[in-house]
């Protein structure tokens, strides 16, 4: 009963063992850092905490203001596409007979297809 149970306890503490190994991992603290703007920054010109901070907070800035550009260029070209889309159909609307072919084209675009 003695080996039982000696076995069963170390069953359990390799379990544990390789948990802990696998969250310390995930984590981060057992894999190398990787490389970051900020941490090549701080690395190069040895900066202190409280410079890391602010130059994070600069950075989060920048993302911001670039995530705004994104938007505005993401509007204006879905702004282009549609129109560019609705020429298309006009000048296939013209190719098509007079009559039912428009009807049904007409039909299809008011839904959506």
């Amino acid at each position: 009963m003695n080996a039982l149970r000696f076995t069963v306890v170390l069953g359990w503490l390799l379990m544990f063992a390789a948990g802990f190994a696998a969250g310390m991992f995930a984590s981060g603290r057992g894999a190398p850092q990787e490389e970051t703007y900020l941490g090549t920054l701080a690395e190069k010109y040895d900066l202190r905490p409280d410079q890391v901070a602010r130059i994070r907070d600069l950075l989060d800035q920048e993302r911001a203001r670039i995530d705004t550009v994104l938007d505005g260029v993401e509007g204006q070209v879905k702004d282009e596409i549609q129109a560019a889309r609705r020429a298309t159909q006009e000048e296939i609307r013209l190719v098509l007979d007079d009559g039912e072919q428009r009807r049904r084209f007409d039909e299809d675009l008011q839904l959506g297809r």
